[in-house]
């Protein structure tokens, strides 16, 4: 396969934007997004359901603009959709209202009744039952987003559950196994590993295998794209005659301040130094089964023992031909977590949800731990040291599960054409909703702008979005980089041609703010025209007041002569002036109307008050 192709597949894919108000889905479900084929050698994403899960997201946006993804690996029948049902609880009983407690697991009843195909009444979830059959095949999503703080910022995010196909049974390859477990990794900012007993040696390397293809994949994009973006660098300085930062730091304070703050120059994370920066976020080992727990240990010597646990795994005197420290370098987080046997009823087939069936030392641990993942240890997807948007993770999705379609782990080239081709693409998508942003600012913040300023504030955001395009989309097909930023520069122009329009709009909408002076000094003038004929020729009085409604309706009248010479200045036409004048003219004659219908109700309404009186 081809770079080209690759790249053209990602553009055709960002191509066919959704309405997501046209997306509805008859209630909350898991939704296979991905499906894997009986032999396992055929990856095929769905593409209503993968549509569905992410218009939910997208409704969300303005709330909460940024995603986070726990998933959750593992071996087959180990218990992961029991895990992600459990999460699916805690979050369901966050989201109704309620505070959960120490002991939230049975606040919402005495059965585990998320994904429960035991029972008549299950409600929506990752199906899961105990017994040996398998239960889960491809890759599931939770169709609706949960809205939660970060705990380093109180920022809020949309998370998205997601669940994987057991591996390592005797139906599932080494090759396909793979696959799983670094699509999912690529998808996802938390990633759960979920293994049985201890974190044994093979489970290392198993890891190992898994991640260090889309880590060496990831690090020679970014070596690839310092390269490059350091060309393109050198190539804008000689044409803006004047040296780019470095940093957002060293931005210039003229610069519009969505792109100083948010230049994708330098990322914080230190990739454009070359340095070896974690390619994926949080990982953590989730041991099923644990055995060596004391008996008399209480849940805070349970927990204590946790890290010991986590750091007697991670390091080791024998040569492990880098295992250990490529994992290290992989994530920017690794966790540990440990959790007892759960009870023989649970493993029984006859094991329905009752809650009451389960140790209650693995309840207490396993509450502790979701209650960790969803709020202490939630973290939002990042690719590049850049957090993304829902729109941009469906761009990602689709590109991965183009290189994965054959059941197999990709060459890292075309993996990282893939990665290129998509994060162009998301660049355009950035660069136009801060050029949005920033237009928006001005526009937003005055009732009518002058067709002059409108267009050199325009020039300069878009100037900013352009050069914000050029250092960002730095690697992969030139051809398909100049496609992409022709997209821009025609989203761009679009945009402010509508801004112009709805402009013109505010420019007559001004006026309307004279409606009122304008019926006060035809009232004036009636007045004034009454008076010189009924007593201005006897009356001071009338003589003074005329004076002062003749004073109201010249003031009124020069007002207004003074609106539509600016409105002539900055639009230099006629037409504008008479268009202007028009408007107003109807919206008072409306305002009449509405006053007068008001003034009769009011009239029968003292007429009908007064004639009992009268009698």
């Amino acid at each position: 396969m081809t770079a080209e192709s690759e790249e053209q597949k990602a553009s055709k894919a960002e191509q066919k934007p959704v309405d997501v108000d046209d997306v509805v889905i008859d209630s909350e479900q898991a939704l296979r997004i991905i499906s894997i084929s009986e032999d396992g050698t055929e990856f095929t994403l769905d593409e209503q359901n993968l549509t569905t899960v992410m218009a939910e997201v997208k409704k969300l946006e303005e709330e909460a603009p940024k995603v986070a993804v726990v998933s959750v690996v593992g071996a087959f029948r180990t218990g992961k959709s029991f895990l992600l049902s459990s999460l699916l609880r805690y979050l369901k009983l966050s989201d109704s209202g309620n505070v959960p407690g120490d002991r939230w697991m049975t606040e919402a009843g005495d059965v585990l009744t998320q994904g429960n195909v035991e029972i008549e009444k299950a409600e929506s979830g990752f199906q899961w039952r105990s017994g040996k059959d398998r239960m889960t095949t491809g890759i599931w999503m939770y169709s609706k987003p949960f809205v939660r703080k970060l705990p380093d910022s109180n920022e809020k995010v949309c998370l998205l559950l997601m669940d994987t196909q057991g591996m390592f049974d005797f139906r599932t390859t080494k090759e396909l196994t793979a696959a799983i477990f670094g699509l999912s990794t690529l998808i996802s900012s938390y990633q759960i590993y979920n293994i049985a007993k201890q974190i044994q040696e093979d489970k290392l390397q198993q890891l190992h295998y898994f991640t260090e293809f889309s880590r060496v994949a990831l690090t020679e994009f970014e070596k690839a794209k310092h390269r490059v973006r350091q060309i393109k660098k050198k190539s804008l300085q000689r044409a803006h005659s004047a040296p780019l930062p470095e940093s957002e730091d060293d931005m210039p304070e003229n610069r519009p301040s969505y792109f100083r703050h948010n230049s994708l120059i330098q990322d914080k994370a230190g990739h454009i130094s070359g340095q070896a920066a974690p390619s994926f976020q949080t990982l953590d080992f989730v041991v099923r089964d644990w055995q060596n727990f004391e008996d008399d240990e209480d849940i805070s010597q349970c927990l204590s023992e946790m890290p010991g646990v986590l750091k007697a795994a991670m390091e080791t005197e024998m040569d492990d031909g880098g295992t250990r420290e490529n994992i290290n370098k992989a994530f920017a987080k690794i966790g540990c977590f440990l959790l007892p046997h759960p009870g023989t009823k649970m493993t029984k087939k006859q094991f329905t949800g009752n809650l009451a069936d389960v140790e209650d030392n693995f309840l207490q641990l396993l509450e502790i731990y979701v209650k960790r993942v969803c709020d202490e240890g939630l973290v939002a997807k990042q690719i590049h040291g850049k957090s993304i948007t829902a729109s941009q993770l469906e761009l990602y999705i689709r590109a991965y599960a183009e290189q994965f379609k054959s059941g197999t782990m990709p060459k890292a080239y075309t993996l990282v054409q893939a990665i290129s081709a998509t994060t162009n693409l998301c660049a355009k998508d950035d660069c136009f909703r801060g050029y949005k942003q920033l237009l928006n600012q001005k526009l937003g913040s005055q009732s009518y702008m002058a067709p002059e300023a409108l267009d050199n504030w325009h020039k300069e955001c878009s100037e900013a979005s352009l050069t914000k395009f050029d250092v960002t989309a730095c690697f992969g097909d030139d051809t398909q980089i100049q496609d992409t930023k022709k997209q821009l520069k025609e989203l761009i122009e679009e945009y402010y041609q509508d801004a112009c329009e709805k402009n013109k709009l505010m420019m007559h909408a001004n006026l309307q703010k004279y409606i009122i002076p304008i019926l006060l000094a035809i009232a004036a003038f009636m007045m004034d025209w009454a008076s010189d004929y009924l007593c201005d020729s006897w009356s001071d009085t009338c003589q003074k007041l005329s004076k002062n409604f003749a004073l109201l309706y010249y003031c009124v009248a020069a007002i207004l002569v003074y609106e539509f010479y600016k409105i002539y200045r900055s639009t230099g036409s006629a037409t504008n002036v008479w268009l202007g004048a028009t408007a107003l003219i109807n919206a008072t004659l409306l305002r009449f109307q509405e006053l007068q219908a008001w003034a009769g109700k009011e009239w029968k309404k003292l007429s009908s008050t007064e004639k009992p009186k009268e009698e």
